[in-house]
């Protein structure tokens, strides 16, 4: 998904990936931790209409990447959207 995203091509994949790891982590050993962790980096994009767009199409591609995205993971996306100030019902949420 790292290397065929657009939003994405620009950056390093082994950056990208290593990010990601490294989020993914701090997610699994405590989700709360973890979750303000991405939401803060996810708010550096506030302002910024094609970032925060294209921050909000990844965690839509993430959130559903196993085939189906269930409700909780639409109301982390949902909470994204609202962190880069995006509404979310742009994004189906």
């Amino acid at each position: 998904m790292i290397t065929t995203n657009d939003a994405l091509e620009s950056f390093p994949a082994d950056d990208v990936q290593a990010r990601f790891d490294d989020y993914c982590q701090k997610l699994t050993a405590d989700f709360d931790f973890g979750k303000v962790s991405v939401m803060q980096t996810v708010g550096k994009v506030r302002g910024r209409p094609a970032e925060a767009g294209a921050v909000m199409r990844m965690g839509l591609d993430v959130a559903g990447a196993d085939g189906e995205s269930d409700k909780s993971e639409q109301a982390i996306v949902r909470e994204a959207a609202f962190t880069v100030g995006l509404d979310p019902a742009a994004f189906g949420l």
